[in-house]
């Protein structure tokens, strides 16, 4: 219907207006960050980020105080505008993470030259190391070691098991989240 640009920008106003709310009442420290998912169409999208620009603006909120999540899948689909548009987000200090990580995509060989600082791996890593533990395990931990050995911040999907939290915690995963760290909660932040 192409009209998803309209609910993405309302999110990224909330997030942004929740943002201010929350370090006008000095309820969050200097460091917060909120984060949120934006769609391929809507990244794309000509008036994207002069939007996100205004509203950081209008809201007097830096850009250290905000994470945009993309999709491993929209860096393939156009990757020179996409990096192109990374870059002047990155500009504004704003922190983007690839979100869905090895589901289905691989961008491994352009992490090095991505603007991202925060890598989340798709639960289905977390699927795959509880299907063969030897194998799986083998994958998560070279890939925890490439993102590591560039500087990448790595969250973990998917969590449900206690022993799956001590892997990740052996192998030196901070951030993580998943239903054994909590469930998706309607308006955490009142």
């Amino acid at each position: 219907m192409g009209i998803v640009y309209k609910i993405d920008y309302k999110i990224a106003e909330e997030a942004i207006k929740k943002v201010a709310a929350l370090l006008e009442k000095k309820a969050v420290t200097k460091d917060f960050r909120l984060s949120f998912n934006m769609s391929s169409e809507t990244f794309m999208r000509e008036d994207m980020l002069p939007y996100i620009f205004d509203l950081l603006e209008f809201y007097k909120v830096d850009g250290t105080n905000i994470e945009i999540e993309i999709t491993e899948s929209m860096i393939l689909k156009n990757s020179k505008t996409t990096i192109e548009r990374l870059e002047k987000l990155k500009e504004k200090n704003i922190f983007i993470s690839m979100d869905d990580f090895t589901a289905g995509y691989s961008t491994v060989g352009l992490l090095a030259t991505l603007p991202v600082d925060i890598v989340k791996f798709d639960r289905s890593l977390i699927l795959a190391m509880n299907e063969d533990k030897q194998k799986g395990k083998v994958i998560y931990k070279g890939l925890v070691k490439i993102m590591k050995s560039l500087g990448l911040k790595i969250v973990a999907e998917g969590i449900e098991k206690e022993e799956d939290l001590e892997f990740l915690i052996q192998n030196s995963v901070e951030y993580g989240q998943g239903f054994l760290l909590g469930k998706p909660q309607r308006d955490f932040l009142n």
